[in-house]
């Protein structure tokens, strides 16, 4: 393990107090290679394995759910608080996960046996750490990112911040009127600021946003903005200014996430056409920022290849990615609304999505073997690409690290099936699930306190996929269910008695009233199994997060 970092290191850093635990999808090694491929970079090539340093991992949900859904790549993460990084390594010698690997340190100290890294991310680092950590950081980007090799990085965004710095200002005001911890610091700052709005006070009067501000403020959680606003080196960047501080170590921006803002059409109101940029990339995405009073960027850069400057081709540069639908029973015309400013409404309707449609409902599909199937003959390449670029940012497509497996419905039913039924006598007892990792069996049995959904990692995504409670207190007893009450309980029973003992309380979807009566409970959890059963368990077996055993 490295050294722990020093003072000087975490100096004006909220250390006192842990981050928040969270899983952030756009750190998805498979997510970033399609979203640098849409921008005209050729993505690493990570068949035969790839390495992934994660910068600020906290307590790891991000880095062990990647790691346990790309089994072929080697994953670090690396935190300045020990608290965050003990919580990590308990968690590894529990799921037994041997690609994964955790250091306390800080950004000056990496261990010298770090190998080039395919992949870079960090989350809630850029913007909260001072200059010299932040000149740290792209020093690693410039000696540890391989040729090729993307980084990820989220901060907050000027424009949308401007109209708040005075608000943040003042909440650090408030925060040192108070003794105690930075938490007990948040938690006064925050109710002396609530209450300023509250009495109108005229800034807040003056400046509508600021207000909305401060009553979004009361929805999160106080840890998140102990993190957020008690730093000491907090900032808000331009595009092109990060850009410019990243562009020394020979990187290049290469998109961002959602993958909807790579399209502009998708995210600038069509009124706001004529104030478009033009010029290089940083300056587009720049004044993009003020168009949309954009608040936050996830960001990739990509790091020069020196043997190519060509941009690839898409149909064989990320030939790897399979596409599929994003919901079994989609159809068109497809329609969905866009956050930007007035809100955009795209409709996706019609060839080549109608054919894209049908062809996905067989499977997933690679973007060759969309090109030469016979029924997108008539469809060019760069129509195909921009179809499928549009279905992905809406949400009508996804993509995978790997083809979805194929799964027979009869299957399923052997699951479920009770030995005594009529037609059964073939099967001595029903089928048993198998989670295909030890990371989701104990993800399963975790605690759940507040938590609204379970987090899984899916090799078939190549990341994380959720589900809610209720459906994973059926799959517990799928799983881990004894011999003796498969034999002697029906399978309602068995689930209505699990739920009792772990909990949630089972409660109306349209009143949201906790359900008492046995007679209706028993209604409920028939309906749960019976929603598990039909749409939650084909997906979870098509991902690869379960399989069934023989």
């Amino acid at each position: 393990m490295a050294p722990i970092a020093s003072s000087n290191a975490a100096e004006g850093y909220v250390t006192d107090v842990p981050y928040v635990p969270g899983f952030y999808p756009a750190l998805a090694p498979t997510l970033l290679r399609f979203v640098a491929s849409l921008n005209g970079f050729a993505p690493p090539e990570v068949s035969k394995g790839f390495h992934y340093l994660e910068i600020g991992c906290g307590f790891g949900d991000t880095l062990l759910t990647l790691a346990a859904a790309n089994p072929i790549g080697t994953f670090t993460g690396v935190d300045i608080n020990p608290v965050h990084t003990q919580a990590v390594e308990r968690r590894i010698r529990k799921t037994g996960l041997s690609n994964v690997r955790v250091l306390t340190s800080d950004c000056a100290h990496l261990p010298a046996d770090l190998p080039p890294q395919q992949f870079i991310a960090m989350h809630g680092v850029w913007s909260w750490v001072s200059p010299q950590v932040r000149e740290q950081i792209v020093d690693i980007a410039r000696e540890r990112l391989a040729p090729g090799g993307l980084l990820l990085v989220s901060y907050n965004v000027l424009t949308g911040w401007a109209p708040l710095l005075p608000v943040r200002s003042l909440v650090r005001e408030f925060a040192a009127e108070c003794e105690g911890d930075s938490l007990e610091k948040m938690r006064h700052a925050a109710q002396r600021i609530k209450a300023l709005r509250d009495t109108q006070g005229q800034y807040f009067v003056n400046n509508p946003v600021a207000a909305e501000f401060v009553d979004d403020m009361s929805k999160h959680d106080l840890t998140y903005l102990t993190h957020e606003f008690l730093g000491d080196h907090w900032k808000a960047f331009e595009c092109a200014e990060v850009a410019a501080l990243f562009r020394p170590a020979g990187l290049a921006f290469a998109g961002s996430f959602p993958v909807s803002l790579n399209l502009p059409d998708l995210c600038i109101a069509p009124r706001l056409n004529e104030f478009r940029a033009q010029g290089n990339r940083e300056a587009i995405e720049t004044r993009k920022d003020l168009l949309t009073n954009q608040s936050f960027r996830w960001d990739i850069y990509a790091k020069h290849r020196p043997e190519s400057k060509q941009s690839p081709d898409r149909f064989t540069a990320a030939d790897d990615l399979s596409f599929r639908l994003s919901q079994r029973n989609v159809t068109l015309p497809f329609q969905e609304s866009l956050n930007a400013m007035g809100a955009i409404t795209v409709t996706i309707d019609g060839p080549p999505h109608d054919t894209l449609v049908e062809m996905f409902r067989e499977r997933s599909w690679r973007l060759a073997e969309i090109a030469s199937d016979p029924r997108c003959a008539d469809v060019s390449k760069d129509d195909l690409i921009e179809a499928i670029d549009l279905a992905v940012s809406l949400g009508l497509f996804c993509v995978d690290a790997q083809p979805l497996q194929v799964i027979d419905p009869l299957e399923i039913d052997r699951v479920f099936l009770d030995p005594a039924a009529e037609g059964s006598q073939s099967l001595t007892r029903p089928a048993r699930l198998r989670f295909t990792n030890q990371f989701n069996a104990d993800q399963i049995v975790r605690p759940m306190g507040l938590k609204q959904l379970i987090l899984l990692a899916s090799p078939v995504r190549g990341s994380g996929d959720t589900i809610k409670i209720l459906h994973s207190i059926v799959l517990d007893e799928l799983v881990h269910g004894s011999e003796s009450d498969r034999e002697s309980l029906d399978f309602v029973t068995r689930v209505e008695r699990r739920i009792a003992a772990r909990g949630p309380g089972i409660v109306e979807r349209k009143t949201g009233r906790e359900i008492t009566e046995p007679a209706d409970r028993r209604t409920a959890v028939t309906a749960i199994c019976r929603e598990f059963q039909e749409l939650i368990l084909p997906d979870l077996l098509a991902l690869g997060i379960v399989a069934i055993d023989a």
